[in-house]
């Protein structure tokens, strides 16, 4: 059995000056063996944070340990996600400041861009 944790974001930008749109997709996912000492190794951290150790109820342990995942997940991306922004607002309000992002393989500066816009944020979890 397998455990697969994906999360799809995507960003559009658009053009000061041609309000052309920059569309960056991010997809991140991640699998989990049940038998990989990884897996066994998440589950022995969330036995106390879940109640009751993975043996007793596989099944609900596992759903579970994905809402977890999800949680982690966002938790990180909206992090992401408002350090992105925080630099967006001041390179917006501040014309002697330069905004640098990063994001999806992309280096952006902010000065080029009117706008911002979070149009997907999407998170997975698939049992097989």
């Amino acid at each position: 059995m397998q455990i697969e944790v994906s999360a799809d974001m995507c960003v559009t930008f658009y053009h000061k000056q041609t309000l052309k749109e920059l569309s960056i997709d991010q997809h991140i996912s991640q699998k989990y063996n049940e038998d990989s000492e990884e897996y066994l190794s998440l589950c022995r951290e969330l036995e106390n944070d879940i109640g009751f150790p993975r043996k007793e109820d596989k099944e609900r342990f596992d759903r579970l340990l994905g809402e977890w995942l999800c949680k982690e997940i966002k938790s990180v991306w909206d992090s992401r996600l408002g350090d992105i922004m925080e630099v967006v607002k001041k390179s917006f309000l501040d014309t002697d400041t330069t905004g640098i992002v990063t994001i999806g393989g992309y280096m952006l500066n902010l000065k080029d861009f009117c706008a911002v816009g979070v149009n997907a944020f999407e998170i997975k979890v698939n049992k097989s």
